[in-house]
């Protein structure tokens, strides 16, 4: 089966200029591009940025098109005094090549493997190739059962039935944990025909939530989020050990009180 092309883009330091676009694909809108993600370009607290972080972040536009960001940090050779500083490496998926059988995932793992192979390109570069899945089964959607319950799906949906949906899915793992919850649920909204949302696996600065309509976000931990302000919170770290109940012997106390 052929590989699909996607159009990407660098936004990174430049020598002698600062944070600007290092690096583009011939195909690349610019504007489109970073219109998407103006918002979202320094959202998170600095203290997360070190060699090990990972972020990513999804843009779904009206014109069906998703744009996902990988935020990294590189260590150094990035200026012309060799220091590093934060990528953002943008591609944009249109929703049609989904249908095709390109999964989230697979992109994700384009964007790594280009940076692998190629580092943070300055200039021109070619465009990325990602491999259409061999199997009929959407491999992105292929965990949600064990990894969330059904009634928190439906919560999500439930959420998103809003104006202005604002929801938290925390998830005690590691990066990684949450970036693979973060692209089976933004799968999950662009199959249930969830549109102009905005996704990431990393809890952002507040100022970025009070702009964006629409959010959903992976968290390791649950923010200090003001009563009445109409999040939906949904804890999948939170297991039955944790609370210290257990449904059957709750059952059979209110059962004692209550019917005797």
């Amino acid at each position: 089966m052929p590989k699909e092309n996607l159009e990407h883009l660098i936004y990174a330091p430049v020598p002698h200029k600062g944070y600007s676009i290092r690096a583009k694909s011939p195909g690349t809108n610019e504007s489109e591009f970073i219109g998407s993600v103006k918002d979202w370009m320094v959202p998170f607290d600095q203290h997360l940025f070190k060699p090990t972080f990972e972020c990513r972040m999804i843009s779904s536009t009206p014109a069906n098109t998703l744009f996902l960001s990988r935020f990294f940090e590189k260590s150094k050779n990035l200026d012309e005094l060799k220091r590093g500083g934060v990528v953002w490496h943008i591609t944009a998926i249109p929703e049609e090549l989904l249908k095709r059988g390109i999964s989230l995932k697979a992109v994700d793992q384009s964007l790594i493997q280009y940076e692998q192979n190629n580092g943070v390109s300055l200039g021109e570069m070619k465009s990325l190739e990602v491999s259409p899945e061999t199997t009929t089964k959407d491999t992105d959607l292929s965990k949600m059962q064990k990894l969330i319950p059904e009634e928190s799906s439906r919560k999500i949906l439930n959420a998103f039935e809003k104006d202005n949906a604002k929801v938290l899915v925390i998830c005690k793992g590691n990066i990684w944990d949450r970036i693979e919850l973060f692209l089976i649920l933004s799968k999950f909204l662009v199959k249930c025909g969830i549109k102009n949302f905005s996704s990431t696996s990393e809890f952002p600065k507040e100022i970025i939530l009070k702009v964006s309509k629409n959010v959903l976000v992976i968290s390791g931990y649950l923010p200090s989020i003001k009563p009445g302000s109409g999040w939906t919170i949904i804890n999948l770290s939170k297991k039955e050990s944790e609370t210290g109940i257990n449904k059957e012997i709750t059952e059979k106390t209110l059962e004692d009180i209550y019917k005797t």
